[in-house]
């Protein structure tokens, strides 16, 4: 692994994996580089993944910290300037699960819609 944050990292796919939809690394993990699996409701992510990927490819991941916004894979409906939370399956909610993750940029006018927002860094 990069001994330096870049705005994408690549790991693998822990899981099926579909894009802006948020990971965290897979506890003992023993791969390089290590794998990623979904981050699920409460649960802290270390990024969101930039396309679909299959169970053991390569993939990338737009970390949280890269210091622009994401897209989200919304887990309901959310207003714009809603406190986000982790859903289940990497998605992104304003129903209050563990700690907040970001604000909405955009609506969500229903669950499945992919929503731009602003993670907390």
């Amino acid at each position: 692994m990069s001994k330096y944050t870049k705005e994408v990292l690549t790991f693998k796919a822990g899981e099926d994996l579909l894009k802006y939809r948020r990971v965290k690394i897979e506890s003992g993990t023993t791969s390089d580089p290590p794998e990623v699996v979904y981050a699920d409701a409460g649960e802290q992510g270390i990024g969101v993944v930039d396309k679909d990927a299959l169970d053991g490819e390569l993939v990338a991941v737009r970390v949280n910290t890269w210091g622009g916004s994401l897209e989200g894979y919304a887990a309901d409906s959310f207003a714009r300037g809603a406190t986000l939370y982790g859903a289940a399956d990497g998605k992104i909610s304003d129903t209050s699960s563990g700690s907040a993750i970001g604000i909405a940029l955009d609506a969500a006018t229903a669950a499945g819609d992919i929503a731009e927002w602003a993670p907390f860094n």
